[in-house]
């Protein structure tokens, strides 16, 4: 990761730090939370994202853990994939982020996906579009992502996809 911020313009850098500050528990903290998370999943699907690793389990016991900020899970049907992609939509965080503006300009999927298959003979990809899964959300950060299910208390590892910032900081 060093690597890659050393090669970037300044411009780059300073947007990339803009948009960690919104992955930050500084950031984080401020948020007030409006109510409890809403799971829209079934068990099977919830202990198939555990073991796939985009959940984890913070607790057996929710009721020792301190909720997150609100939360949307979901499934959306990819119907010519034949699967479903999730979906992570942070309710409090985006409402608290009202103002927050991208700091960069978004290229198009296509051509990003382009640029890096004909330029970087080390990327490999099955699915450009699904690679918010790739990007690990830091541990610090996982508490404000926690949400009850079954008695449970998880959390999601990766940046979540309904995150108003999730764009500028993948790009």
């Amino acid at each position: 990761m060093e690597k890659i911020i050393q090669d970037m313009t300044r411009e780059e850098r300073e947007s990339l730090h803009h948009s960690l500050y919104y992955f930050s528990p500084s950031f984080l903290q401020k948020v007030r939370i409006s109510g409890p998370s809403i799971i829209e999943l079934s068990l099977d699907q919830v202990e198939f994202l555990i073991k796939c690793g985009l959940f984890r389990v913070q607790s057996t016991d929710a009721k020792k853990c301190k909720p997150g900020t609100m939360l949307h899970i979901f499934l959306v049907p990819e119907h010519h994939k034949q699967r479903f992609r999730l979906i992570v939509h942070t309710v409090d965080i985006n409402n608290h982020t009202s103002d927050y503006e991208a700091s960069v300009t978004f290229q198009h999927l296509d051509t990003m996906i382009e640029e890096h298959l004909c330029h970087d003979g080390h990327v490999f990809t099955n699915d450009a579009a699904a690679y918010y899964h790739q990007i690990p959300l830091d541990e610090e950060a996982q508490s404000f992502y926690n949400f009850e299910f079954g008695g449970r208390m998880l959390t999601i590892t990766s940046i979540p996809t309904g995150q108003r910032q999730c764009v500028d900081l993948a790009q």
